[in-house]
């Protein structure tokens, strides 16, 4: 049997890497910001969290491709990221998507 992958949640997985030393102040610039995405429709999870290089990682959970797709486009955050955070950042984050298949019970889910 094949997992249907045409429909369900969106994972989305964002690494962005801070110039040197900038670590924090992304931290600091994106703390505000993460709570309003948490209200954003079809926002089930979006956690903020950085690698031991300094790369900061957005693990992200959309309810559908649609909600996943309008955060990007009309996320109010939006014009506060690209004005306080991205002049922080080495250049635009790597963005990948991957539609959920969750197996083997709760743990496989996302």
């Amino acid at each position: 049997m094949t997992a249907d992958t045409s429909t369900g949640p969106i994972i989305v997985i964002a690494t962005a890497t801070p110039l040197p030393g900038k670590t924090d102040a992304v931290i600091a610039g994106l703390s505000d910001l993460i709570p309003v995405v948490h209200d954003e429709p079809g926002c089930i999870l979006y956690t903020l969290n950085v690698a031991e290089n300094g790369d900061v990682v957005f693990i992200e959970k959309w309810a559908s491709q649609a909600d996943s797709d309008n955060h990007g486009a009309t996320s109010s955050i939006m014009p506060a990221l690209i004005a306080n955070v991205s002049p922080l950042l080495v250049g635009p984050p790597v963005v990948v998507t991957h539609r959920a298949i969750p197996l083997g019970g709760p743990k496989g889910a996302l």
